[in-house]
């Protein structure tokens, strides 16, 4: 016959196996790290994958602004300049938009004439445009010349590069943002280098 003592120390000995097993469960360091992994993860992959793609859209904005500022600056140098020189100048901007694919890529460029009396006024004196549209002759300027730019009587070539850029990654978070990628675009202004004016096509 099984006497109230021996029950009792079976009890006790069946209700501190689950508590010696969890004593032995948290002294237990080996799986530390894969559940630290596993917890962090979620978090890393997004912050992983978002640094990767602000950084390239950000070094496809340089390449914008610099595609900008070297046509105007090309262009600017010209005392007459033709369709062809235009063009050519309009094709060297694949060299620096790559690894981007520039087929897409929106180019204008105008020579704006300013007012030898009043600088507000300033008319088209040429312009010449790829995948978007080109500004007729005698027409105002689309992009006023600022004060600080503009002098009378001198032209100022304006060039605008405008460049919508895609990822595998923005077109995944595209139901979120609602697009599925950005539009980059820059303004350039220079002065011509040789005189007042360029004469262009």
């Amino acid at each position: 016959m099984v006497s109230a003592m021996s029950i009792k120390m079976t009890a006790r000995r069946l209700a501190a196996k689950p508590l010696r097993a969890l004593a032995r469960l948290a002294a237990d360091r080996r799986a530390v790290s894969a559940v630290e992994f596993a917890l962090i993860l979620p978090i890393m992959i997004p912050l992983y994958m978002g640094t990767v793609e602000l950084s390239t859209a950000l070094s496809a904005d340089r390449k914008v602004n610099s595609a900008a500022s070297t046509i105007g600056d090309l262009i600017a140098q010209y005392q007459t300049i033709s369709a062809t020189e235009v063009n050519n100048i309009f094709d060297a901007t694949q060299a620096i938009m790559q690894p981007f694919a520039s087929s897409n890529i929106e180019i204008y460029v105008a020579a704006v004439d300013i007012d030898k009396n009043n600088t507000a006024k300033q008319t088209v004196a040429w312009s010449r445009a790829r995948n978007t549209t080109a500004s007729a002759k005698g027409a105002n300027t689309p992009i006023p010349i600022p004060s600080d730019i503009a002098i009378a009587g001198r032209q100022v070539i304006v060039t605008k590069v405008s460049f919508f850029y895609q990822s595998p990654m923005s077109s995944f978070v595209s139901k979120i943002t609602g697009s599925d990628g950005y539009d980059l675009e820059h303004v350039a202004m220079l002065r011509p280098r040789i005189g007042n004016s360029v004469a262009g096509p």
